[in-house]
């Protein structure tokens, strides 16, 4: 099982490609989770019935029984539209089914019991494990890690809406602290015009007399726009995450 490329619809891909929390099939299937859960929502919540509901509508079949081919991975929105797949089908469907509910998982390359196979590692609230995509059973607790041989990993974890919130609103917030200090250095004589002295540009010959504003309204037009573009930035971020 090659790890640095997969034949998939005559493309070779990365096998991070393969996991793709922000499919629209996969976010419809976060959703009914979140819907289903409804009071009982928590993370814990979330990573069992995420599995129950990979392990529960995918059936396992090999890949020379559905493409004919020893090897094909296929993208989680296929995998949910047949509703076949094999060890890393439905890794990959797991694990970004995981992510967009936002629970910190990865898919796991490695052996089980001597034999090529792929499953999923997933954490909440400190406590985690191996998830068997291919059981077939709903959730009773992690699988014993002594069959498992870690040969490699894909995937990062789901990203944070905290941070996310933070990295889009940077370009905002750092746009309002330059224009909050041009104003606070300048405030009291905002409202007024002095001579400029000097050249107005490096090859402009020495003038004065010539009337310029204080850098305060600068200052008040970078806040004007700070504001403006950390608005944006929230309503951004509230249709990704909310």
């Amino acid at each position: 099982m090659a790890l640095d490329h997969a034949y998939v619809d005559g493309r070779y891909l990365n096998p991070a490609d393969f996991i793709t929390p922000e499919d629209p099939s996969v976010q419809a299937v976060a959703k009914s989770i979140v819907e289903k859960l409804g009071a009982e929502d928590n993370a814990a919540s979330r990573l069992r019935e995420a599995y129950n509901y990979v392990t529960l509508n995918i059936r396992y079949v090999t890949d020379i029984k559905q493409w004919g081919y020893p090897e094909v991975w296929a993208m989680p929105s296929e995998t949910l539209k047949r509703g076949l797949g094999d060890c890393e089908d439905l890794s990959f469907l797991l694990c970004s089914v995981l992510h967009a509910l936002g629970v910190r998982s990865r898919v796991v390359f490695g052996e089980w019991k001597g034999q090529g196979h792929a499953w999923v590692e997933a954490w909440t609230d400190g406590t985690g494990g191996i998830l068997e995509a291919t059981s077939g059973q709903p959730f009773t607790g992690f699988a014993d890690p002594a069959a498992y041989a870690v040969q490699t990993t894909v995937g990062a974890e789901p990203e944070d809406p905290v941070l996310a919130l933070l990295f889009y609103l940077a370009p905002g917030l750092a746009m309002f602290g330059i224009g909050a200090f041009l104003m606070i250095d300048d405030a009291q004589d905002a409202f007024k015009l002095e001579p400029s002295k000097g050249r107005l540009l490096p090859w402009d010959p020495k003038t004065e007399g010539i009337p310029h504003l204080h850098h305060w309204w600068l200052g008040i037009l970078l806040v004007i726009l700070a504001i403006v573009a950390m608005a944006v930035a929230c309503v951004l971020w509230m249709l990704k995450y909310l």
